[in-house]
This record gives C-alpha cells, structure tokens and sequence, in this order.
C-alpha cells in the first residue's frame, strides 16, 4: 500500500526525501539498495531514479493507469500497444539503460493489456510477460 501523502505536501521535502534516498544508497544501506534494486538498473542510480522510487512509494507509479487508458489501442503513431512500446522500448528505447521497462510491463498487463503471442523485449521484460502468459 502506498504511503500516504501529508495534507499540505511540499515539494522541496519531496526532492530532499530522494536526496537522502540515493545518499543512503551509496552509503550501502540495505533498505535504499533494495529499493534500487528493483529498479534492474544497468549503471549506477541517479537523482531521477531516487525521484522515481519516491514516487512510487506515494503511488503514482499507475497514476496514469487510473485514467483507464486504452491499452489495446493500435491506431496511433507507433501502429502499437502500450505494452508493444514498453517491450520495444526496453531494446530500442533512448532511455533503455535506466528505464524500468519491466516494471511498465507489467503494470500495463496487471491493468488489463493483453499478454502478446510473440515475447519480445529485454530479457527481464521477457521474464515478465512470460510469467503472465504462464499465469
């Protein structure tokens, strides 16, 4: 469950939370380490990745997919789905070192997208849409 936000939040405190988040990250405390981990990062975690976590500990990693998106949707520019991009994006992307593209997975299929008959992606991306198809 996402921790909750004070009634009068303030950004500065935001950005000072992910501050002290990827300090203690690189002070080797285990419960920033773990947090990064789960972010499968290829190179060492930045301020935005530190932001990310942030974020997501106040749940707005799905903020989007509370506005019910349409995740089967192909008539657009790209001739894809969401989750067609997000597999795409983790080989092909300009942000495919530092992306969680597998975390994007598979929010996407826990919102409702459609398992592909073809697993395509990076091989943690592979590993999540296999684990859905199989599920």
């Amino acid at each position: 469950m996402p921790t909750e936000l004070p009634p009068h939040p303030n950004l500065q405190h935001l950005k000072k939370q992910a501050k002290a988040l990827l300090r203690d990250f690189h002070e080797g405390k285990a419960d920033a380490v773990e947090k990064f981990a789960g972010l499968r990062l290829n190179v060492p975690p930045k301020l935005s990745d530190a932001q990310h976590l942030v974020a997501r500990d106040y749940g707005f990693d799905s903020l989007i997919l509370r506005h019910q998106p349409e995740l089967e949707d192909i008539e657009n520019d790209f001739k894809a789905t969401p989750l067609g991009w997000a597999t795409h994006g983790s080989e092909n992307g300009w942000h495919r070192e530092k992306g969680d593209y597998a975390s994007t997975v598979e929010a996407l299929i826990k919102a409702g997208a459609k398992v592909p008959a073809t697993i395509e992606g990076t091989e943690v991306v592979r590993e999540v849409l296999q684990k859905h198809r199989t599920a």
